[in-house]
Parts: structure tokens; sequence; C-alpha cells
């Protein structure tokens, strides 16, 4: 059995990827959103959902941002 994984550096992959919603004020910039997925047998992500919410437009970047990664080394059972 093997958990999904990411090929190569996630943390690099978002810090590169990530758009910063200009439209928040300074005080809702600190802090995490999280969102879950599902890593489909071809590797692809879909049905990203937050789990919890910070602001709308960082609610809304999460969603883009985990969609758009590239595939993933499926899980194995």
């Amino acid at each position: 059995e093997r958990m999904p994984s990411f090929k190569g550096n996630m943390s690099q992959w978002i810090r590169n990827n990530v758009r910063t919603p200009f439209t928040v004020s300074s005080k809702v910039k600190k802090g995490s959103v999280v969102v879950k997925c599902v890593i489909e047998k071809d590797g692809s992500v879909s049905n990203a959902t937050v789990v919890r919410k910070k602001a709308p437009a960082f609610d809304s970047e999460a969603v883009r941002l985990v969609l758009s990664m590239p595939k993933w080394t499926p899980a194995y059972q």
C-alpha cells in the first residue's frame, strides 16, 4: 500500500505558482487555507474543496492552485 505523492518539491511549486490576492487587507494575509482533494488513478487532481476557510479571495486561489498542480504519483493498494 502506498499513499499518493507529489513529484518534486511541493513548497517550491506553490511559491512559484501562487497569486496573492490584492483585494484583501494586510491583516488577512497571514494564516492558512486547508484544501481537500482527490488524486485520481492517472495522478490528476480533482474535487478540490476548502476545508478551513480564510477569506473568499484566498479560498478560491487555494482551490485554483490545487487544481492546477501537475500530476501526482497515485496511490497504490
